[in-house]
């Protein structure tokens, strides 16, 4: 999977949940999901559930941090990290 299409699949999502939230128009890909009343807590919570079936990947708690879950640029690169590497066991 590539980035465009996980950027894209993300974005999809997002839209739906921001506009339940009644925010709208474009997703600025490096903005702060907070800062545009995109997500807060209890919808990040939500929004990680959904990347982790999507993706097929566990999610760590300690992996939801601003520099992981803050913006759609570091979602996108959390998980293109984590589909090309392997799951390390701790």
């Amino acid at each position: 999977m590539d980035r465009n299409t996980i950027e894209q699949e993300l974005t999809t999502h997002l839209s739906a949940v921001a506009a339940g939230r009644g925010k709208s128009g474009p997703i600025d890909a490096d903005r702060p999901f907070f800062e545009t009343g995109i997500l807060d807590s209890l919808s990040l919570l939500d929004f990680v559930a959904f990347v982790e079936k999507r993706y097929e990947i566990d999610i760590s708690g300690r992996d939801i941090v601003p520099e992981n879950f803050g913006s759609l640029r570091s979602v996108t690169d959390y998980v293109l990290g984590r589909l090309q590497r392997p799951v390390q066991q701790p």
